[in-house]
């Protein structure tokens, strides 16, 4: 897909469709914490991800893509049950976060995907760091210590704040299971049959840990909070993939890692409507710089990506897609 790298000179209608995925996923952190008391996380990640598989999958088969069993070898069954295994933890630890912290502070701590998924780029696939991404990653670790300080020292720890935080990290890492088992598999199937098999794959995982309890106290507002979610990853994924038509994986992804601030304003506006579940942290000044600086950090390093060679943007730009939102 050599035609993603340099399409235009100019970034076009990119800038709006990604931050139209940007808000997408900010809205996704909202109306999980509107579903958490109500339903169990594995019950919410396997309808989420099992309408995702049923939508995808009739787009693919509608247009003569559905994946057949032929072109999937043997290493890679193996690898997609690996990555379905890392995406169905990453819904369920990401949705468990929020009955510890808010969104926003859930949204800040995430943004050590990016960070995770450019040091395993470094350590296993012989990628440089720029130096525009080492001020980032400089950025965002200062960010970050500055975000985890006033709630983690020993004069004021936070439990309740550091098992959601706990929880964040260990979603991180699943989800960098599944970017990096997606990458391998990415080079034998398109895209769209990567996400279809790996949603299908961990929408299985999850059905025997899921519930019909709760879905009769869900209420309206809980129902649509419930479809809202299930659209948020179709939609961003689609917002997305045309930014990357119709720009740069680094302004794409720059514009994606500011979702955080977004999670925050929506918050604020989500709390003064009064809406289930969703609340802004009590937090001081130190707090909120780190969670400035930690975002900031996330956005130099994705600016600071260099050109990759044919046909690594294109699979950089999907490792992104499924990110914990």
């Amino acid at each position: 897909m050599p035609g993603l790298i340099h399409r235009r000179a100019s970034a076009g209608p990119g800038p709006a469709w990604a931050l139209l995925a940007a808000v997408v996923w900010a809205l996704t952190m909202i109306v999980m914490a509107r579903l958490v008391d109500t339903l169990t996380p594995p019950t919410v990640a396997c309808v989420r991800l099992a309408v995702t598989t049923l939508l995808l999958g009739a787009w693919l088969s509608r247009r003569g893509q559905l994946p057949k069993p032929a072109d999937i070898g043997r290493c890679d069954r193996g690898l997609l049950l690996l990555a379905a295994a890392g995406l169905a933890a990453n819904y369920v630890l990401s949705m468990q976060s929020l009955s510890h912290v808010t969104p926003a502070e859930s949204s800040v701590l995430s943004s050590m995907n990016g960070m995770l998924l450019m040091g395993c780029g470094l350590l296993f696939l012989g990628e440089r760091l720029s130096r525009l991404q080492a001020a980032g990653l400089v950025t965002f670790l200062v960010g970050q210590g500055l975000f985890l300080l006033p709630r983690l020292s020993a004069s004021a720890f936070d439990r309740r704040f550091a098992l959601g935080a706990l929880l964040v990290m260990l979603a991180a890492f699943a989800w960098l299971a599944y970017a990096l088992v997606q990458r391998v598999v990415q080079r034998r199937l398109n895209t769209l049959q990567v996400l279809w098999l790996v949603c299908g794959g961990a929408a299985l995982v999850l059905l025997p840990f899921s519930s019909l309890q709760g879905f009769d106290r869900l209420g309206a507002g809980g129902w649509l909070a419930l479809a809202v979610a299930c659209l948020c990853t179709l939609v961003a994924y689609g917002a997305f993939a045309q930014a990357m038509r119709h720009w740069t994986v680094s302004g794409a992804t720059t514009v994606t890692s500011l979702s955080p601030v977004l999670v925050w304003l929506m918050s604020l506006g989500a709390a003064a409507m009064g809406v289930i579940g969703v609340s802004v942290p009590d937090v001081g000044a130190l707090t909120v710089g780190g969670a400035l600086l930690a975002v900031a950090g996330s956005a130099l390093a994705a600016l600071g990506r260099g050109t990759p060679p044919s046909g690594q943007e294109a699979s950089t730009a999907t490792l992104t897609i499924g990110r914990s939102r």
